[in-house]
């Protein structure tokens, strides 16, 4: 009857207050988190202590001992707590799934779900800050990643809050980016839960999205506690799957960064203003104008010009006023005026960097320790940043390099034959991050760990050999590298030129492998279908055994340089030094290994010539 409905109307009320009262307190607790770290624990305090004492007047008033009106002043400053917490979150909601789920969280045997399936949304991690705001990227960091820094993608953060929901031998469904096995997103993700008591039990690397979208997913299934079941991998039972979302090895883990290999790779300079960049009869005219200009107009290479163009020289030119100050830079009218023109009001309307505003002169990343590191050189190596194919190229050193370029400090044709190989290609398709078939060759991750072999010199013959033949094609059928290599890799390509520089390849992994010491491993050259499509390289079989000799080097020249000290703070990076000239290689090769081996003569000259840098 209408009591009843009273009565239930007046409990729900009850509920709502309490529910209401709990759901701000959570909320203020949030908020509290994220405010800035330097008032973090006096705010919470502060809220705790409000909140307490506003909370005990509605109880006291619940319990008959305050008046309607005596319990306003609670009311107040409930509502007052309110309003702070919503200035302090923003555009931020907080979900608290205890309050939404008591059941799942709240005095049970076993807390959280038993299962989680979903598909968390995508940010890559440089945008996250720019979408979601500073407060919440340091959120991320602190509470959910366990203070593991990285430019993880969003998703990653999803997958660790999805484990901390999940009971002790729940399980987790989710779609991720392809890259979640990659990089800064591997990291903060796969790794963290695989260290903490989490199983990879199936998964897809990459597919397809069935939409519309041009977007490449993975499909992952997780187990939080032990797996006595089977493994699946791109629908093939397996052994079991590592973070890496392959299956494991004989060496396991993630590839450390050696410091022998710090310094020594650089992305280009991010100039912020393509009103820097000038074409060549702009440039003509300047110098004309006023010879001075010479000093600040540059050759500026970009990744078109590595990718495209036959001679991959720059196509055009770039203004330069390094970090020169503005009085010096008003020596060059000419040139000051184009910057000020087009690049001036562009860097005004720039939100995120002070410097860059009130330095609009100058580029946002100049780089200076590239430049400094190449100051002796005559040349570089070089590959775009994304890339189809990684094909090192050599190009001058004395210009301006692009912040879409990777340039590695070595000129010598012994370490371009390293990079180029199907040995480091192999490593850096495992280590580095892609965005579909595309390769992203970071540095870091695909450079810095890379434990290049430490006797070099029978590797000249070959890379330059190899280099030469490879230009020679280039510049006679005007075909940028991508185009060639487009070629290098069609399994209907029977061109002489094209078979001969599969032969030099050949040759020249053979060579590499040879300077590891690893004569045992039959690298089995042919047209393979890899996840970049089919690819002249080396079979599955002995992909996977480099892989797995290179990770095992890796750790061991890790922990030596641990012993050493090395990676202690503030202890000095060692100096470079020539490797050792006899090479591991051991006797009694056959087949196309011993003619490799035997191709390469180790002349006097090259034993100078040992170390890559």
């Amino acid at each position: 009857d209408a009591r009843d409905a009273e009565h239930k109307a007046r409990l729900l009320h009850e509920a709502d207050e309490a529910m209401s009262l709990v759901q701000l307190g959570a909320d203020l607790l949030v908020a509290s988190a994220l405010s800035s770290p330097n008032v973090r624990d006096n705010i919470r305090k502060d809220f705790l202590h409000r909140f307490s004492v506003a909370a005990d007047s509605l109880r006291q008033r619940r319990d008959g001992r305050f008046t309607e009106q005596g319990a306003q002043p609670g009311r107040d400053a409930l509502a007052n707590l309110r309003r702070e917490a919503s200035n302090v979150l923003g555009q931020h909601h907080p979900f608290h799934w205890p309050l939404e789920f008591p059941e799942v969280f709240v005095e049970t045997d076993t807390q959280g779900f038993d299962a989680i399936v979903g598909n968390p949304p995508f940010q890559g991690g440089q945008k996250i800050t720019g979408v979601l705001g500073t407060a919440y990227r340091d959120y991320l960091v602190e509470y959910i990643a366990n203070g593991q820094r990285g430019s993880a993608d969003l998703c990653a953060y999803f997958f660790l809050r999805a484990k901390e929901i999940v009971r002790y031998g729940g399980g987790m469904g989710l779609l991720a980016t392809n890259t979640i096995a990659q990089g800064d997103t591997r990291e903060v993700g796969l790794d963290q839960l695989a260290n903490d008591s989490c199983v990879i039990t199936r998964a897809v690397p990459s597919r397809r999205w069935p939409g519309a979208a041009a977007l490449e997913v993975a499909h992952l299934w997780l187990r939080k506690g032990p797996w006595s079941g089977y493994f699946m991998l791109d629908e093939r039972l397996v052994q079991g799957i590592t973070p890496l979302l392959v299956e494991p090895g004989s060496a396991t883990g993630k590839p450390y960064r050696l410091l022998a290999n710090s310094g020594k790779s650089f992305q280009g300079s991010n100039i912020l203003g393509m009103g820097f960049v000038i074409e060549p009869e702009e440039a003509t005219a300047l110098i004309g104008k006023n010879s001075r200009n010479r000093d600040v107009i540059c050759t500026f290479l970009n990744g078109d010009d590595i990718n495209s163009r036959a001679d991959q020289t720059a196509s055009r030119y770039v203004i330069n006023f390094y970090d020169w100050p503005l009085e010096r830079v008003k020596m060059y009218p000419e040139c000051l005026q184009i910057v000020e023109a087009r690049v001036k009001p562009e860097r005004e309307k720039n939100t995120y960097s002070k410097t860059a505003r009130d330095k609009w002169w100058q580029y946002e990343r100049r780089r200076p320790e590239l430049y400094e590191s190449i100051r002796n050189n005559r040349n570089v190596l070089t590959l775009t940043l994304h890339t189809k194919y990684a094909a090192f190229s050599l190009v001058p050193a004395h210009q301006v390099f692009s912040h879409a370029l990777v340039v590695i400090t070595s000129e010598h044709h012994e370490m371009l034959a390293i990079l180029c190989s199907s040995v480091h290609e192999a490593w850096t398709f495992e280590y580095g991050s892609s965005l579909g078939h595309t390769l992203r060759y970071t540095p870091t991750d695909c450079f810095e760990t890379f434990p290049f072999p430490e006797s070099v010199a029978r590797l000249r013959w070959i890379g330059e050999k190899y280099y030469k033949h490879r230009r020679e094609v280039m510049l006679s059928h005007q075909q940028g590298i991508t185009e060639l290599y487009n070629r290098f890799h069609n399994a209907s390509e029977h061109t002489e030129d094209i078979a001969e520089l599969r032969h030099l390849h050949e040759t020249m992994d053979y060579a590499v492998a040879a300077e590891y010491g690893w004569n045992d491993v039959d690298l089995g050259h042919g047209f393979h279908d890899t996840k970049q499509g089919v690819r002249f390289t080396i079979s599955e079989l002995a992909r996977r055994e480099v892989l797995d000799r290179l990770l095992l080097l890796n750790h061991e020249r890790y922990e030596q340089e641990v012993k050493d000290g090395l990676h202690e703070k503030g202890a000095k990076k060692p100096a470079a030094k020539k490797a050792p000239t006899s090479t591991s290689a051991s006797s009694g090769t056959n087949g196309r290994k011993a003619a490799a081996k035997s191709a390469l003569p180790l002349k006097p000259k090259d034993a100078e010539q040992n170390n890559l840098f």
